[in-house]
């Protein structure tokens, strides 16, 4: 089964433009990835949510990630949620990770930062060498 995500692109106007990402929805794929387009987007200068809710898509698509759209709403079955916030007026974001417990509807929410996302890969590659 895919674990799925989707990304929320806040903006000041209540417009929230969501990026429904159908696989590798966890910390240490999808974090990482989100936190290497926003490093991206970064560099290039400002751009606005909306406009980097389509970038992203247009991203992801590029770097061959996976399947990922614009939806009007989460779909149920989602596993994680981020939320990308423009800080004040500069081109730096925050990104809020939402995840899902698998034995009930609870949500826990932490920031996303490198380190998380470090700490998410290296749990995966030991939770792949204990099967293998």
């Amino acid at each position: 089964m895919s674990t799925r995500s989707t990304t929320h692109f806040k903006t000041k106007y209540g417009t929230d433009p969501i990026i429904y990402r159908h696989c590798d929805g966890y910390v240490a794929a999808a974090g990482r990835d989100l936190l290497t387009f926003l490093e991206t987007i970064q560099e290039a200068g400002t751009a606005g949510p909306s406009g980097l809710a389509s970038a992203y898509v247009a991203w992801a698509l590029g770097e061959a990630i996976c399947q990922a759209e614009i939806v009007m709403d989460d779909p149920g079955d989602i596993q994680y949620r981020y939320t990308v916030e423009r800080v004040d007026y500069t081109a730096r974001y925050t990104v809020t990770v939402e995840e899902r417990s698998l034995d009930s509807d609870t949500w826990t929410s932490y920031e996303l930062t490198p380190e998380l996302v470090a700490e998410a890969q290296a749990e995966l590659e030991r939770h792949a060498a204990a099967r293998s």
